[in-house]
């Protein structure tokens, strides 16, 4: 017998087509969403938006923003920043409190269309800091998710990334940084990141999604 599964448009695109053990531990996984964080927070994440950033990667990072959304208690608030060539606010903390409209502003989130690696992470540190927790809730603890599949000191700008986590770091905003992918040196990170998260590949963002949730609950639980 086959079995055919086809997700909702918008979460996850893979359509199996029979249950081998494989697929069907790949389905555990896809259908799982992590339990509520018991801690208050006001959380905000940082897709890359790059141009030149790998569709598939690009998706995942959505599909994983959406999933932390789902999973997030009453007492969560979510907002994205999205950094390529720029810095963007797509979703401010009290913009989209009901998930299905937060869904459907992550899925309207589109990449850069110059196709370049252009990645201005510093720019979108600094607009979350200003623009976003700016807006946070008194006693509630702040949270950056940074998304990211580079170095943070390969471009132009690495002095101006390190300052922007420094600064948030003496704005109270915990960080929690999941580095994807070949491309992340855990010794550059490791001294920026206060949480850093190594991931293989962006199937991690949905395979270790309970971990990465645990440690972000984690760490909003720090300022309580």
């Amino acid at each position: 017998m086959e079995l055919s599964l086809r997700l909702r448009p918008g979460d996850y695109s893979t359509i199996f087509t029979s249950p081998s053990p494989n697929n069907c531990q790949i389905m555990k996984h896809l259908l799982a969403v992590p339990p509520p964080c018991q801690f208050s927070a006001d959380v905000t994440f940082l897709v890359d938006s790059s141009g030149n950033t790998d569709d598939n990667y690009f998706a995942k990072q959505k599909t994983f923003v959406k999933v932390m959304k789902k999973s997030s208690g009453p007492n969560w608030r979510s907002a994205i920043v999205t950094y390529g060539e720029s810095a963007s606010v797509e979703a401010s903390l009290s913009q989209f409190p009901n998930t299905t409209d937060f869904e459907k502003a992550v899925d309207k989130i589109a990449k850069d269309k110059d196709g370049k690696k252009v990645v201005q992470l510093d720019k979108a540190m600094n607009l979350a800091a200003s623009d976003v927790f700016s807006n946070a809730r008194p006693g509630v603890s702040k949270l950056a998710v940074v998304l990211t599949d580079g170095s943070p000191t390969s471009g132009s700008n690495a002095l101006e990334v390190k300052r922007a986590f420094e600064a948030s770091r003496k704005a109270d905003v915990r960080v929690v940084t999941l580095g994807i992918g070949k491309g992340i040196d855990v010794n550059e990170w490791s001294g920026m990141a206060e949480n850093l998260i190594q991931l293989k590949d962006s199937q991690d963002l949905t395979f270790k999604i309970r971990d990465i949730a645990a440690t972000v609950c984690a760490a909003a639980g720090k300022n309580t």
